[in-house]
């Protein structure tokens, strides 16, 4: 049975790992490539700034530990996770190119989202299960599984 408190600690812990290294990457983004200049959804190009960094990190995270916590829940396995993860980031490592006004201001907005998911991934994996359990689903569907008598 899951920890409610184990996942929520486990949560925030993955958030502010993630939240630490986009702010150091912006950071370094700053420095490196100060004219960073992106847009969402149509809109006009705006200035990436640290909070707008560290922000965008929070309300991403919020949907992805929410999906974790419904994985955890129906004790999915973690490939299903990680399958999840995988498609997210490409997703959105494609709409940096899309929003993005330079290749450069895309690279850097991907370089944050791969670390942003290498703190937030493994902080729900932990919670799952390698493998789905023949007898978890057996039971949680309701059907029998027997041996057959030889």
């Amino acid at each position: 049975m899951m920890s409610h408190i184990t996942y929520l600690r486990n949560a925030v812990l993955g958030l502010l790992a993630a939240s630490i290294g986009v702010a150091l990457v912006a950071l370094l983004a700053d420095v490196v490539s100060p004219d960073l200049f992106a847009g969402a959804f149509g809109g006009h190009a705006e200035r990436i700034t640290l909070g707008m960094s560290i922000s965008a990190t929070i309300v991403n995270a919020v949907p992805a530990f929410l999906i974790g916590y419904l994985l955890v829940w129906r004790r999915a396995s973690t490939s299903v996770w990680y399958g999840i993860s995988l498609i997210a980031l490409v997703l959105t490592g494609l709409n940096s190119f899309i929003g993005a006004t330079t290749i450069e201001t895309a690279l850097w907005l991907n370089v944050m989202h791969f670390v942003a998911a290498a703190a937030i991934v493994p902080a729900v994996a932990t919670q799952l299960p390698a493998s789905r359990s023949t007898s978890s689903t057996s039971m949680r569907t309701g059907t029998a599984v027997t041996a057959s008598a030889s």
